[in-house]
Order: C-alpha cells, then sequence, then structure tokens
C-alpha cells in the first residue's frame, strides 16, 4: 500500500490525481446487488486506471479465498443474502488483515457497531457522486492505519 499513490490538486477541489504505477496494482472489489451502481463504479474506477471486480452477493464461507486476492473490499451494508455488517464478522475472523469499507444508501450501517471491528476502515454513502465515491474510499484505503494494531474507523 502506497499513501503517495493519492493525490490532490488544491488548486482544483475536483481535480484527483491516481498514480497509474500503483492504481494497476490495486484489486478492489465490489460486494453490492445493486447491479446498475455496480456498473457506475466499476466505469469510475476503470476511468481512473484500477481493477475493480464486482459480484452481486457475500460468497459462502467455503469460498472466501476468492476474495483474498483483493487489496480492499467495498461492502454494501445491505445485500440479499446478509447484511454487510455480518459478512465483515466472518472476515474478521477469517481475514482480519482485508481492510472494508462499508457502503449503503441509507445511514443505518452508523448506527451498528460499525466502528467495532478493526478491519472495517470506514462508511462511504452511496449519495455522492461516482468519482468522489470511488476517491473516498481510495482515500480512506490508502490512508488507514495497519489493521490489527487497534485503528479507529473514518466515516463520511
Amino acid at each position: 500500500m502506497n499513501s503517495t499513490a493519492f493525490k490532490h490538486n488544491p488548486e482544483d477541489s475536483h481535480q484527483i490525481l491516481v498514480d497509474s504505477c500503483n492504481a494497476n496494482k490495486e484489486k478492489v472489489l465490489l460486494i453490492d446487488d445493486d447491479r446498475v451502481f455496480g456498473s457506475i463504479i466499476k466505469n469510475t474506477a476503470t476511468h481512473f486506471g484500477m481493477n475493480l471486480d464486482t459480484l452481486v452477493d457475500a460468497p459462502s464461507r467455503r469460498k472466501l479465498t476468492l476474495i483474498d486476492d483483493y487489496d480492499l473490499l467495498l461492502l454494501d451494508y445491505d445485500l440479499e443474502s446478509t447484511t454487510g455488517f455480518a459478512f465483515a464478522e466472518v472476515l474478521n475472523k477469517a481475514m482480519p488483515y482485508m481492510p472494508i469499507i462499508l457502503i449503503s444508501s441509507s445511514n443505518r450501517p452508523t448506527a451498528d457497531k460499525l466502528f467495532e471491528l478493526p478491519n472495517i476502515i470506514g462508511f462511504v454513502s452511496k449519495w455522492t457522486k461516482p468519482e468522489e465515491f470511488f476517491l473516498r474510499s481510495l482515500e480512506l484505503y490508502r490512508n488507514m492505519p495497519m489493521l490489527g494494531l487497534g485503528h479507529q474507523a473514518a466515516a463520511v
């Protein structure tokens, strides 16, 4: 993880530069049952030169190894088979090193025990522009403390 890859141009609040060397190495997985949102975020990631894959539901416990190749997990709070928080609890035991950002179009995740799991590094609302959503997620990821060392999650 390279925290210098995310660069902000202070003269233009909408211009964000993503270091292409790191962008091509980092892999992001979005788990969200909203296929339209998934497509929009995938296109945004592609625009910034990032690898982003999508799943429409959380994988079963025996298929968790599918997630292991990713650097960051964007996890919708309201999935068809479970909540994002419940799945994050499973991952906290199986893959405590996997950083997770919970996402939602509601504010219910902030009422849950969001900050009690060390692998949840933040929350990003779906009610932001796709570029802002994606770049805020990258910012949380690239500025996160090392997992397992008592870091605090950030919410936006």
